[in-house]
């Protein structure tokens, strides 16, 4: 463990995020980002102020296509996380909890042959995304 002096809490865990990132302020996120501290400062107070409603969603945005851009999606976790919003009303659900897929009423039978239509030889590259 990194801290193995400190008591396992909610404090604790709090006071060593603040040493962790207490250097990544709203100015600092301006200068790399390029949108005004205000602005930052403004999303940062709806976000806290969502409470457990709070549901961050990452697919093919900021998290595609960028170098570690899948850390977008773990920074976006971690808010959730934070603020208690992992399986509750209104925020994010682990990806197994609520699956449910339709099925057609009349679903067509599958062809008896390979058919290059259906299956083409890019699989699974085209595969319905």
């Amino acid at each position: 463990a990194v801290h193995p002096g400190l008591e396992r809490t909610f404090e604790s865990f709090e006071a060593v995020l603040g040493d962790l990132y207490g250097e990544f302020t709203f100015e600092y996120a301006a200068a790399e980002s390029g949108v005004e501290a205000e602005r930052l400062r403004q999303v940062a107070e709806v976000v806290a102020t969502a409470g457990t409603r709070l549901a961050t969603h990452n697919w093919r945005s900021a998290g595609s296509g960028n170098l570690g851009g899948w850390q977008v999606a773990r920074t976006l976790f971690l808010l959730n996380a934070l603020l208690g919003a992992v399986a509750t009303e209104g925020g994010t659900y682990p990806n197994a909890w609520n699956k449910f897929v339709p099925k057609p009423i009349h679903t067509p039978p599958h062809p008896d042959n390979w058919n290059e239509l259906t299956w083409p030889q890019e699989y699974p590259l085209t595969m319905y995304e």
